[in-house]
């Protein structure tokens, strides 16, 4: 009799683990698809906030044809100006004795070294039934950002093969602070969203390069100029644990194109409250420059491809979540409900619903393309009006 009792009461406490299980799965599992939910909607929102907005700017900017003279009228307003800029102050890299005219200047170092890799594995015992885990340990030698610790790898072998670099430096990223263009100057901002940039090919002489070796404090010898900066170590081509890379770029001072809100005798965003007279935290912002004579018509294209790149990932991101999860959700329990009956009737759900696979599959997919569909007919259809309203103001 207590055996019984025993067995029952075991049994009872397993139904009450497996409730448990089972709830904070599917509870995951639902939050998932509405995190899905939600994330596609919040991407669609700004995606529809900003394509209004950019409509709204393609219709508002101003042109300044004559960029030596500061236009107070155009003060809190988009504009567009095109010209040569220039820069007063060189930027400078006093270790390696380079100075350059540019928006920016950069120093990249990359270090030859071993790294380790941890791989969690699991393995059954004899039985079949119950898993063991361990770690193992892989080495491969790469180029990496800094300095690996090699005194910490599990494998004491690999803590001697493993080298110091032969020196260690500091990046430098350099931006100018002086840059003008015509009677504006450009804010740091502004330019730190140039992509545009070259290598430098240093042309040390003797002198300079012995005084390199002495600020480094190693052999003339190890010290290689290449086309875009450094190499520290006996053989670019082949390099050897220890070896250090340097990397020398600039973005020149040349013709620039903007567009953005004047601010007395610079520029900052123009944001999306001031032009459509909103108050909403979600604003948008527009402010861009680009190298070489750019038509505003091209910036604002650019930007919209921009946004639609953007509105891809959400929508990749939040369709993972959202077929994933409906595929995984148990449909059958909830079309068990009696409620779910009486919509479906009864008599024919006699087919079990989790043996049709591509039935959920398709609908999880039919699922995420309404989803899509309602987010931008819907922003559309409340938002729309709130843009033409303001535009005709």
């Amino acid at each position: 009799m207590s055996r019984r009792r025993k067995n029952s009461n075991s049994g009872k406490e397993k139904d009450i683990y497996d409730i448990i299980a089972y709830t904070i799965i599917y509870g995951l599992i639902s939050l998932a698809f509405l995190g899905g939910i939600v994330i596609l909607w919040w991407g669609e929102d700004q995606t529809s906030r900003y394509y209004r907005f950019l409509d709204f700017a393609q219709n508002k900017y101003n042109t300044i044809t004559n960029i030596s003279n500061v236009y107070q009228s155009n003060d809190g307003e988009l504009v567009y100006l095109t010209g040569h800029a220039h820069a007063e102050t060189k930027l400078e890299d006093p270790l390696f004795n380079i100075k350059v005219e540019g928006f920016k200047l950069s120093r990249k170092v990359r270090y030859y070294q071993l790294v380790e890799y941890k791989t969690k594995k699991k393995d059954k015992d004899s039985n079949g039934s119950t898993y063991s885990s361990h770690y193992e340990y892989s080495y491969r030698k790469q180029w990496t950002s800094s300095p690996k610790a090699s005194y910490k790898f599990y494998n004491h072998n690999y803590r001697n093969k493993a080298k110091a670099p032969i020196v260690i430096l500091k990046e430098l990223n350099l931006i100018s602070k002086d840059a003008t263009i015509g009677a504006y100057s450009i804010p740091e901002w502004l330019i730190e969203s140039i992509k545009d940039s070259q290598p430098i090919k240093p042309n040390l002489s003797m002198e300079q390069k012995s005084d390199l070796c002495k600020k480094l404090n190693i052999s003339c010898s190890l010290i290689k100029q290449t086309d875009s900066g450094f190499y520290i170590g006996d053989d670019p081509e082949s390099p050897e644990l220890g070896d250090v890379s340097i990397t020398l770029s600039y973005t020149p001072i040349s013709e620039v194109s903007i567009l953005a809100q004047q601010k007395g005798n610079s520029f900052e965003r123009y944001n999306s409250n001031k032009s459509l007279n909103s108050d909403d935290p979600d604003n948008v912002n527009l402010g861009e420059i680009m190298t070489g004579t750019v038509e505003p018509e091209k910036i604002f294209s650019e930007t919209s491809d921009n946004v639609t790149g953007g509105s891809f990932v959400t929508r990749i991101v939040s369709a993972i979540l959202i077929i994933i999860s409906a595929y995984l959700m148990p449909w059958d329990c909830f079309l068990k409900h009696p409620f779910a009956r009486l919509l479906i009737n009864g008599s024919k759900y006699k087919q079990e619903w989790s043996l049709k696979t591509p039935l959920r599959i398709a609908g999880s997919v039919m699922l995420f393309i309404a989803c899509v569909f309602s987010a931008s007919s819907v922003l559309s259809i409340f938002k729309e009006p709130r843009h033409t309203h303001r535009q005709n103001l």
